[in-house]
C-alpha cells in the first residue's frame, strides 16, 4: 500500500526524464490504466498494486518513456465529446481535426434535412460519426482502404448507436460506389504530409500514425490531385465539400480544386488560428 502522491511523483519524474510534455497527466493516466479504472487517481488516497497490476504499469511506463502516445496505449480517443476506439490502421483524431467538424455544423447546409454524406479515408469513422451524432436525420458512408480500419470504425458506430445510419465500404476513394451516386456533403482528412518533412514530425505521430494516412507524396498534394477530381464528380449541385489540409497548403490546395471546376466557399481556422479546413462547391466562382 503506497500513498498515490508518492507514486504518481515516481511515474512522473521518470516520464518527464524521458522528454513527455505532459508528465503529471500521462502519470495519472497510466495508473489508472494499471488499476483498471476510469477514475481520476486522488493525491491522498493509498493505492494498493498486486504483482500484476505492478508489473503491467511498469511495462506502461516503459512504452509512454518510448514515445508511444497514451492514446495507443488504451487504444481510444476522446475526439469531439465522443471516445473512438482506433489501432494500428486508424489515424489517432487528433483537435486539429475537429475543426472539419465545426465548419460542417456550422455551415449553409439543410441541417433539419435527411442528407447523405460521404468521409473518403474513413479512418476511425470519427469524422463521420461525430457529424451523424449531431445530425440524427443524415446517412452516410465511410470509405477505406484498410479493412482494419474499417472494422474499427463499425465498431465504433455500434458503440454509439449509428450503425443504422453509417455504412462502410472498402476501396481506393470512390471505386466502391456506383458511377451516378452523388452527396450533399463530402468530408475527406487525406494524407498531405510531404515525405520531405519526415523528419519534422513528432515521434508520436511518424512512429505510431499509419504511414498510408500520412504522407502524400514529396509534395504533400498527390492525394489532393487524386480527391479533387472525384469531389467534382461526386458532390451534388447545392451539395458542399469540406478538406483538411496541412499549414500553409491553403493556395496550391484551392489552385488544385480550380482545375476540377470547384469553387472555395470558406476556409476554416482551428484553435491556434492555423487555415485547417477548405470548404468547396461545384462551380469557378472563388472566395
Amino acid at each position: 500500500m503506497r500513498e498515490a502522491r508518492h507514486l504518481l511523483n515516481e511515474i512522473s519524474k521518470q516520464l518527464e526524464e524521458a522528454g513527455c510534455a505532459s508528465p503529471r497527466l500521462d502519470a495519472n493516466l497510466l495508473l489508472q490504466m494499471a488499476l483498471q479504472t476510469e477514475e481520476r487517481i486522488l493525491m491522498h488516497h493509498d493505492v494498493s498494486l498486486s504483482p500484476d497490476q505492478d508489473a503491467h504499469l511498469r511495462t506502461l511506463i516503459q512504452q509512454r518513456q518510448a514515445g508511444c502516445p497514451v492514446s495507443r496505449l488504451r487504444g481510444w480517443r476522446e475526439f469531439y465529446g465522443l471516445t473512438f476506439v482506433i489501432n494500428d490502421a486508424t489515424l489517432d483524431p487528433r483537435p486539429d481535426s475537429e475543426c472539419l467538424v465545426e465548419a460542417v455544423l456550422r455551415s449553409d447546409v439543410d441541417h433539419e434535412a435527411p442528407l447523405q454524406i460521404v468521409d473518403f479515408g474513413t479512418g476511425s469513422g470519427c469524422l463521420l460519426l461525430s457529424l451523424l451524432h449531431h445530425r440524427p436525420q443524415w446517412h452516410g458512408f465511410g470509405i477505406d482502404i484498410s479493412p482494419e480500419a474499417l472494422a474499427i470504425a463499425q465498431q465504433n458506430a455500434v458503440a454509439h448507436q449509428l450503425q443504422n445510419r453509417a455504412h462502410f465500404l472498402q476501396s481506393d476513394w470512390d471505386g466502391s460506389l456506383a458511377d451516378e451516386t452523388q452527396f450533399d456533403v463530402i468530408i475527406s482528412n487525406p494524407p498531405y504530409i510531404a515525405e520531405a518533412d519526415r523528419g519534422a514530425l513528432a515521434p508520436d505521430v511518424v512512429n505510431y500514425d499509419p504511414e498510408t494516412a500520412l504522407f502524400a507524396g514529396e509534395d504533400g498534394l498527390a492525394d489532393y490531385r487524386k480527391l479533387m477530381p472525384i469531389l467534382a464528380r461526386r458532390l451534388s449541385p447545392q451539395g458542399r465539400a469540406f478538406l483538411e489540409i496541412g499549414q500553409h497548403q491553403e493556395t496550391d490546395v484551392v489552385a488544385l480544386a480550380r482545375k476540377a471546376s470547384l469553387a472555395l466557399r470558406h476556409q476554416h481556422c482551428d484553435l491556434s488560428g492555423t487555415i485547417r479546413c477548405l470548404e468547396f462547391t461545384r462551380g469557378s466562382d472563388f472566395a
